[in-house]
């Protein structure tokens, strides 16, 4: 199981109501943070929580968003050189996602 936390913009854009917290991620790399960011167009950074890893996500369709997401992340993958065997493993965790808000600590926020 894999969790994407989700900052207040991107909650919005994905028309999540109130969300509560999730258990921890099952994955290697563990939580995904996710928010949207302004380009041409509509898509989403997410960052992994251990490997600070970045992967960009389109958001026109949302009803698509996690299955574009996981292809992204297997690309991304796949061309840093991790091998295919651990990508399987990795995105075979991640078939349950699960949304979380992302509440961050008031000193990680640097205030």
């Amino acid at each position: 199981m894999v969790t994407l936390r989700c900052a207040e913009r991107l909650r919005k854009r994905l028309c999540l109501s109130a969300l509560e917290d999730a258990p921890a991620s099952t994955t290697v790399l563990g939580y995904w943070f996710g928010q949207p960011v302004v380009t041409r167009y509509a898509r989403v950074l997410l960052v992994s929580e251990r490997a600070r890893l970045p992967a960009l996500v389109e958001t026109r369709q949302l009803d698509s968003f996690e299955k574009r997401f996981k292809r992204s992340l297997g690309d991304l993958l796949r061309d840093i050189g991790i091998p295919a065997e651990a990508i399987r493993r990795e995105l075979a965790e991640m078939w349950d996602l699960v949304y979380a808000p992302d509440e961050q600590p008031e000193r990680a926020r640097g205030r």
